[in-house]
């Protein structure tokens, strides 16, 4: 019989590749993913943590969450989240997802750079999480006058988090949810494991670490930089 073998050393350095989508060229295309290719290109990135792979990875594909100037001339990030079925559902298999999700949410709209604005229904699930949500983020409906479509178009938002599963067929509020921010340079997450990990990233990374491939198989790699869009 032979050995059972050894426990796998942790890696010294982690590769994400990440696609490249371009749906500002296909006017009124839904941004969503299917069964169908839909990515026009991909980066792989390398560094010592997953969470750092990621968000080097991100930005090679022209992420750029541009801070949003307040009325008083400071610089914020100004991020929309909307849980929809996602926070409702039961059987889709996320519950843990779900709930690191919302634990994540809730440290980032404790962060000093960051203004978190939710829609009705996802305050009621982050207050389930914490009765004191109300405390630190603002709400928003999606339509109407001063609503988060109004604000994609006047560009006050840093980043849309659209996580409603279910009714992307049956609304066109949330279709437009969707598509707006594709058409004014705002970027957009439609899949939650996506939204946690890269809102993970941003608020936990604050250096990105330069080297070539084979800097990360020697463990050489001697330089950073400050990493884009830290919240």
């Amino acid at each position: 019989v032979a050995p059972a073998p050894a426990a796998p050393e942790r890696p010294s350095f982690y590769g994400v590749k990440v696609p490249q989508f371009s749906y500002q060229r296909l006017l009124g295309a839904d941004p969503t993913l299917g069964v169908e290719m839909g990515s026009t290109g991909e980066v792989a990135c390398f560094a010592p943590s997953p969470s750092e792979a990621l968000l080097k990875a991100m930005t090679s594909t022209n992420w750029n969450l541009r801070p949003v100037r307040t009325p008083s001339g400071e610089e914020r990030y100004r991020v929309y989240l909307h849980l929809g079925s996602f926070a409702q559902s039961q059987t889709d298999g996320h519950p843990a997802a779900r709930a690191q999700l919302v634990a994540t949410v809730l440290q980032l709209a404790h962060m000093p750079r960051v203004d978190l604005v939710v829609s009705p229904e996802s305050l009621t699930t982050l207050q389930a999480h914490s009765p004191a949500a109300a405390e630190v983020v603002g709400v928003l409906d999606v339509a109407g006058e001063g609503g988060v479509l109004a604000e994609v178009r006047q560009r006050q938002l840093s980043l849309v988090v659209n996580l409603d599963l279910e009714t992307r067929q049956a609304s066109e509020e949330n279709f437009l949810l969707r598509r707006l921010p594709i058409d004014f340079g705002i970027p957009l997450i439609t899949n939650p494991y996506v939204a946690l990990y890269f809102l993970e990233a941003h608020a936990n990374v604050s250096h990105l670490s330069v080297g070539s491939l084979d800097d990360y198989r020697t463990n050489t790699v001697l330089s950073s930089i400050a990493a884009p869009f830290h919240l």
